[in-house]
């Protein structure tokens, strides 16, 4: 029996995309290693841990090796419109997850130059805050030392949260960076003119 038109493209499709896929993992690996993974792993939680560091305290230096410019002013742009006059502490108790669960490259300049992009789940125990327009990964004081709300670093809550990180692949000095934030689920790119 002969296959529908359809069904041919899908499953070549569905090869390409598999043989892609596959390139591009072995790409990955010669241009960065051999340990790649685990070292964009432990980057990504150090990113994610600087990331609510600098929110909680206000201290930039340290986030801006870890994301990108427009990252940095988003997160002091909430802190200034949001928490201004607060005094804040972020602790992160337990990571119960951290799932990569998507990979892209895309060529932005010229050939053999394309930015990898990496969008992860982070689902940690963190300590809650009183409303929800905010982080809820923080305990917040007043001047005075009295917690304002519900936030305690005693009674921490489920997080889940969405973070993109991109790098430029053929600079071997490059590394991952945060480009987005609290992103949606289905937010698993990012604009690659979005330079870290």
């Amino acid at each position: 029996m002969a296959r529908s038109p359809a069904v041919v493209h899908f499953a070549k499709g569905g090869r390409e995309l598999i043989e892609a896929s596959e390139n591009r993992r072995m790409r990955w690996k010669k241009l960065l290693g051999s340990n790649w993974k685990a070292h964009f792993q432990e980057r990504a939680l150090i990113a994610y841990q600087q990331t609510n560091q600098a929110l909680a305290t206000g201290n930039y230096e340290r986030l801006r090796d870890f994301a990108s410019h427009d990252v940095v002013e988003g997160v002091k742009a909430q802190r200034t419109r949001k928490l201004q006059g607060l005094r804040m502490s972020w602790k992160l108790h337990e990571v119960k997850e951290q799932t990569i669960l998507c990979t892209r490259e895309q060529e932005v300049f010229k050939a053999d130059e394309f930015i990898g992009q990496i969008a992860v789940r982070f689902v940690t125990m963190q300590a809650s805050l009183f409303c929800m327009r905010f982080s809820r990964s923080l305990e917040i004081r007043d001047v005075r030392n009295n917690l304002v709300g519900t936030g305690s670093h005693e009674d921490p809550q489920e997080v889940i949260e969405y973070y993109i990180y991109q790098r430029d692949m053929w600079r071997p000095e490059d590394d991952w960076k945060v480009v987005k934030r609290g992103a949606k689920e289905t937010d698993t790119l990012v604009d690659p003119s979005a330079q870290p």
